[in-house]
C-alpha cells in the first residue's frame, strides 16, 4: 500500500514539473487508476462549468469519446497537452520563437475542409480554430501525426505502414516550410487551380452543392425575414446575451474597412452589408464540443 502512495506522490509531481522522460512513459508509469483519475479531474477542471450548465450534452459528448478512441482523441484535446505540456522538446529549448507561434491548437486528421475565404474563392484548409493557442508548433505536428496513427490502426494498417505514412507526413510537412520560407508571398491557399487528385474532387464536389438547400435545411422565411429554425438543440437566446451580442456585433462593424461594409461603393445610402437577422443559441451534443 505504501509503495502505491508513494507512486501515485511521485507521478503528481510529474505534471507539476518540468519532466525529463516523455509523456508516454509517464502515463505508462501510472495504475489504471492513477491515470482514470487524472483524466476524469482534468475533464471536471476544464468542463466543470458547461457540465453544470448543459449536464444532458456533455453526458452525449462522453458517450460519444468513449465510442472509438479516435473519437476520445478528437474529444480531448486539453488532455493531450496536459499531457504533453511540461515534455522537454530540445528544438524548443533551442529555438524559443518557435514556442511562440499561433498554432492550431486540435490539428487532427477530421479537421480538415472545406469553405470559401473573403474573396468567394473555395479553398481547401484547416477549420475549426477555437482551440487556437500561443505555443510551441510542435505540438500542432504532434496532434495531428498522434490522429493519424490512431485513424490508421483503426484500418487495419501495420506498424510498417504507419511509420511510413507518419515519416512521409513529417517529410512533407518540412520540404513545404522550407518552400514557404523561400516565397516571397505571405498568402498560399490550396484551390481548384493548384490542386489535383482527391482534393481537387473534393473541391468540386463542395462547388456544385446548393447553398440555397442548405440554408432552407436551417431557416424559413417569416414576413418576408429569413430566421433559423428551432428545435431540440437550437433555441433563443434569453435577453441578456441577446443585448450583449448585438453590442458585440456593432463593434465588429467599426472594424471593417467601408469598402467592405457597405453594398453601395459610393456610400450613398450607408447600407450596410452586414446585418443581424436572427440570433440563436445552438446546444452541440457533439465529440469535439458540448454545450451553447
Amino acid at each position: 500500500m505504501s509503495n502505491i502512495k508513494k507512486q501515485s506522490h511521485s507521478n503528481r509531481l510529474s505534471y507539476n514539473i518540468n519532466a525529463s522522460e516523455k509523456a508516454i512513459y509517464r502515463i505508462q508509469s501510472q495504475t489504471n487508476e492513477e491515470r482514470s483519475k487524472f483524466i476524469i479531474d482534468t475533464f471536471i477542471d476544464s468542463f466543470k462549468d458547461g457540465i453544470r450548465d448543459n449536464p444532458d450534452a456533455f453526458r452525449t459528448r462522453f458517450r460519444k469519446m468513449a465510442a472509438t478512441s479516435f473519437n476520445f482523441y478528437r474529444g480531448s484535446a486539453v488532455l493531450f497537452y496536459q499531457d504533453l505540456k511540461i515534455d522537454k522538446d530540445p528544438f524548443i529549448l533551442k529555438h524559443n520563437a518557435a514556442g511562440q507561434i499561433f498554432i492550431h491548437g486540435d490539428l487532427h486528421a477530421e479537421n480538415f475542409g472545406t469553405y470559401l475565404d473573403s474573396n468567394g474563392i473555395l479553398n481547401f484548409d484547416v477549420n475549426d480554430f477555437d482551440e487556437s493557442y500561443i505555443g510551441p508548433f510542435t505540438w500542432d505536428v504532434k496532434r495531428l501525426c498522434a490522429s493519424i496513427n490512431l485513424l490508421c490502426y483503426s484500418k487495419g494498417f501495420s506498424d510498417d505502414d504507419i511509420q511510413k505514412i507518419l515519416t512521409v507526413c513529417i517529410e512533407e510537412y518540412l520540404k513545404q516550410i522550407n518552400i514557404f520560407c523561400k516565397q516571397s508571398k505571405d498568402h498560399f491557399a490550396l484551390t481548384l487551380k493548384n490542386t489535383s487528385g482527391k482534393i481537387k474532387k473534393l473541391l468540386n464536389e463542395t462547388r456544385i452543392k446548393s447553398h440555397i438547400e442548405h440554408l432552407n435545411k436551417m431557416t424559413f422565411i417569416e414576413d418576408y425575414n429569413r430566421k433559423f429554425i428551432r428545435s431540440k438543440y437550437i433555441l433563443n437566446v434569453d435577453n441578456i446575451l441577446y443585448e450583449k451580442l448585438i453590442n458585440s456585433f456593432q463593434q465588429y462593424i467599426e472594424t471593417i474597412p467601408d469598402n467592405k461594409k457597405y453594398w453601395n461603393q459610393n456610400f450613398n445610402n450607408k447600407e450596410l452589408t452586414y446585418k443581424i437577422k436572427d440570433i440563436v443559441q445552438c446546444l452541440t451534443p457533439g465529440i469535439g464540443s458540448a454545450g451553447k
